[in-house]
């Protein structure tokens, strides 16, 4: 008697929820992530994810060198080849909040090396939406970039640093997530 009761209870609830998702269009479908994590052994990283169904796939805008993954979880995006590892930003050297972002984003310097700053903006078929240049003197700082009219999507970050005489040039590229309110 308690394995039909049970049954009839998940039939209900089940035919209630996809009954729901047909006739409420402001529904939008969510990703549960249960559990994950990453692993770094030198510029080798290995992210995984147990529970997640998004769609993971890669865009590249016809002549562009560019190249933009898609999906929930996604790798970290420096470039996997360099030869020396020691020339991309750290974590505690660039901190971009918030992301996901409504809007505004700040992206925070922290690091002590001090050059020319080349930081540029593309949506997701690699147009530049943003760019920026401007001297880092290695004693901290922070740009804005206004995303209010950008259309809801992923973006990627790519920033540059050309030393001065003396430090080390950096670089990185970071994913913002523009979403909606």
């Amino acid at each position: 008697m308690k394995p039909l009761v049970l049954t009839a209870l998940f039939i209900a609830a089940t035919s209630t929820y996809v009954c729901s998702q047909t006739t409420k269009p402001q529904v939008t479908p969510q990703v549960i992530n249960t559990t994950g994590g990453t692993y770094k052994n030198g510029y080798h990283i290995i992210d995984w994810s147990v529970g997640e169904l998004a769609l993971v796939g890669q865009l590249q805008g016809a002549g562009s060198s560019l190249l933009i993954t898609n999906g929930f979880l996604q790798p970290n995006s420096h470039d996997l080849n360099a030869p020396e590892p020691d020339h991309l930003f750290t974590y505690d050297e660039i901190r971009i909040l918030p992301n996901p972002t409504y809007g505004m984003v700040e992206i925070n310097f922290l690091t002590k090396q001090q050059g020319q700053v080349k930081m540029i903006l593309h949506d997701r078929m690699g147009n530049i939406m943003f760019s920026k240049e401007f001297h880092l003197y290695g004693s901290g700082r922070f740009e804005r970039i206004n995303m209010f009219g950008y259309v809801n999507g992923t973006y990627m970050l790519r920033i540059e640093l050309n030393p001065d005489p003396g430090y080390l040039g950096k670089r990185g590229a970071y994913k913002i997530i523009k979403i909606g309110r």
